[in-house]
């Protein structure tokens, strides 16, 4: 329910009132919005990998046009993190 969207058919119908009394009344209306969860985990140092890539473009090279993906590896490890980067050209 949109409080702006209802005000024009009541206007229409004669209503003389406006907007703020519409809007707390579509307030008490509204179904009371869900609060999400956010799930989380944990696990020990080194037992995952998180990998990460992002869409280069396109890269030419002599005549020959090929996508390019770029690559991250993140190890979490006590106290150290570990990156690896790598380039594919497909």
């Amino acid at each position: 329910m949109d409080h702006r969207a209802d005000l024009l058919p009541l206007q229409a119908r004669g209503y003389g009132g406006g907007r703020t009394v519409v809007k707390d009344y579509v307030r008490t209306q509204r179904p009371r919005a869900i609060g999400t969860a956010e799930a989380r985990f944990y696990v020990k140092p080194g037992q995952q990998l998180q990998l990460d890539w992002v869409d280069m473009g396109v890269v030419t090279v002599g005549e020959v046009q090929r996508k390019l993906i770029d690559l991250t590896n993140t190890v979490h490890a006590a106290g150290h993190d570990h990156a690896s980067v790598g380039r594919l050209k497909y």
